[in-house]
C-alpha cells in the first residue's frame, strides 16, 4: 500500500482543524509520495504544504497548510519497521545465541534508516542505487557503516554474501554528496587484520573528513558457534601488539590531519592490560555507542562528580551492585570512592556470564538468571543495583526474558536500576 498511515492526529493541531483523522493515508506532500517518516520529516518542512490524503471512505483530498518554520501538523505514524539483513556474516552474534529467547534477538536488521536515526551499523552490501540517492537528496547523515573490509572478496566472504555491493564505490558516492560518514571493522584475528585492516584502514581514510571515524572492534564470540566459521579469539598478547600498531597509525594521522581517525574499542585495552589513550584523543566521542571510549568517558566523568559528592549521606545507604567483568576493576574505582561517603555501604558482585560463555565479559549481554545464579544466598543489602546496560532499552527484561521483578522474587531483595554511569550511580544512591 502506497502512502503513509496515520494512527491519530494531535488535539488542537492543523492537522484536526483540517478534518484529517486517525485511520486517513497521508500520500504525498506538494506532490513527493511518502512512504515513511522520513520522507514526511524530509517534505513537510515548507512553510506551504499541498497534501494528498486518502480518507478512511476512500475519498482522496488535497490540502493546503500554511504554517510557520518549524511548526508541526500534529500527525502521529506507526513506528519504522527495520528490513531484514540478507547477510550471513561468519561473525554475526544473532547465530551464536541459544534457542528459546524472545524472536526479537534472533532478528537482523540491515535498514539505512536506522542507521541514520539510531546510529546502527549497516553494512549497505545490498542497497540499492534507488534508495542511494534517497539518502542524496534527503540528507540522510550521518550513516554508520560495517565496512569489515575494503578488499570487495574479503568482504563478501566476511558478510557471506557473494553479491555484496563493492563497498568504496558506495562511500565514494555518499561523501560527494556531502554525507557524513562513520565506520567500523568487526576485527577477526587472522582473517581481517594485518595487510587487510590497514589496506582497509588507507582505503577509507582517502575519504577524510567525510569519513570522519574508523572503529575497530573485536569479535564477540559465544559459547554456541557450533557449525560456525572457525574465529580465533582476542588474546592478551593479540590486543597488545594491535595496540601498539595502530598507535603508529594514529601517530601519523594525527600529525598529517590534527585527528587520529581510527579508534580501538575499549576491550582491547582492557584485554591487553594497557592504559587507555587520554580522554581528549576521543575527540568527539563519535562512536562511544559502539565501545569506543566508554571507559575513559567513565573515568572522567567520576573525576567530575567527585567534588560534588557529599562527605556524608542524607540517608543511611546499603546495598550490592552489579557488574560484567570486562569493566569490573574500572567499576570498583567508583565504588570505592561512593564508600568513603560516611553512611554509605555498597557491595561489588561481578557476574559471569555462564549463559553465552565465559568469554563473554561485557556487562550488557549478562543474562537475569546469570545473576540470580550468582547472587542466590548472599547477604546484599537493602537494594540491588542493576545498570540500565543490561536490561532492553526502555523495558525491565534482560536477555533471557528475566525482569527486574523476577530478579526481586527470585533473591528476596528490592531491586532498582540505574543509569550506567558515575553520575547516574550516585544519583540513584541519593548523593546528587
Amino acid at each position: 500500500m502506497k502512502g503513509l498511515l496515520i494512527t491519530s492526529i494531535d488535539p488542537d493541531s492543523i492537522a484536526s482543524e483540517l478534518g484529517i483523522d486517525g485511520g486517513d493515508i497521508l500520500l504525498s506532500l506538494n506532490g513527493h509520495e511518502v512512504n515513511d517518516i522520513l520522507d514526511y520529516r524530509f517534505f513537510s518542512t515548507d512553510p506551504e504544504l499541498l497534501l494528498g490524503v486518502l480518507k478512511a471512505d476512500g475519498e482522496e483530498w488535497e490540502v493546503e497548510v500554511e504554517k510557520d518554520e518549524g511548526e508541526e501538523l500534529g500527525l502521529n505514524f506507526p513506528p519504522l519497521k527495520p528490513k531484514t539483513c540478507k547477510n550471513n556474516c561468519i561473525f554475526c552474534f544473532a547465530h551464536q545465541l541459544p534457542k528459546g529467547l524472545r524472536k526479537t534477538l534472533y532478528f537482523k536488521d540491515e535498514d539505512y534508516r536506522f542507521s541514520f536515526l539510531s546510529g546502527n551499523y549497516v553494512t549497505m552490501a545490498a542497497i540499492t542505487d534507488k534508495e542511494l540517492d534517497r539518502i542524496k537528496e534527503e540528507r540522510l547523515s550521518p550513516l554508520y557503516i560495517s565496512v569489515h573490509a575494503t578488499n570487495p572478496e574479503l568482504r563478501k566472504m566476511l558478510t557471506g554474501n557473494p553479491k555484496a555491493r563493492d563497498i568504496i564505490p558506495i562511500i565514494k558516492e555518499l561523501t560527494d554528496a556531502r554525507i557524513e560518514l562513520h565506520c567500523q571493522v568487526v576485527l577477526c584475528p587472522e582473517i581481517n587484520d594485518g595487510k587487510e585492516l590497514q589496506r582497509t584502514i588507507k582505503d577509507l581514510i582517502h575519504f577524510y573528513p567525510r569519513v570522519a571515524s574508523l572503529a575497530v572492534v573485536p569479535v564477540g564470540l559465544s559459547r554456541y558457534r557450533e557449525k560456525l566459521y572457525p574465529i580465533k579469539p582476542v588474546t592478551k598478547e593479540y590486543a597488545r601488539a594491535l595496540i601498539a600498531e595502530i598507535k603508529q597509525v594514529q601517530k601519523r594521522y594525527i600529525k598529517k590531519y590534527g585527528d587520529p581517525f581510527v579508534f580501538l574499542s575499549d576491550e582491547f585495552f582492557i584485554k591487553g592490560e594497557v592504559e587507555f589513550p587520554p580522554y581528549e584523543s576521543y575527540g568527539e566521542f563519535s562512536q562511544i555507542e559502539n565501545g569506543v571510549g566508554m571507559i575513559p568517558s567513565f573515568l572522567y566523568e567520576l573525576e567530575e562528580i567527585d567534588g560534588r559528592l557529599p562527605k556524608k549521606a542524607k540517608r543511611g545507604v546499603n546495598g550490592t551492585v552489579v557488574t560484567g567483568e570486562l569493566p569490573s576493576r574500572f567499576i570498583k574505582r567508583l565504588v570505592d570512592r561512593i564508600n568513603e561517603i560516611k553512611g554509605v555501604n555498597i557491595g561489588l558482585e561481578v557476574i559471569r556470564n555462564e549463559f553465552l560463555g565465559l568469554s563473554i565479559t561485557t556487562t550488557g549481554l549478562l543474562t537475569g538468571g546469570d545473576i540470580i545464579k550468582s547472587l542466590k544466598g548472599k547477604e546484599l543489602g537493602d537494594i540491588l543495583y542493576i545498570p540500565n546496560a543490561m536490561l532492553k532499552l526502555e523495558e525491565d527484561i534482560f536477555l533471557d526474558d528475566v525482569t527486574l521483578l523476577d530478579i526481586e522474587e527470585a533473591l528476596d531483595v528490592k531491586v532498582k536500576k540505574f543509569e550506567a554511569s558515575p553520575y547516574g550511580f550516585a544519583e540513584v544512591l541519593g548523593l546528587l
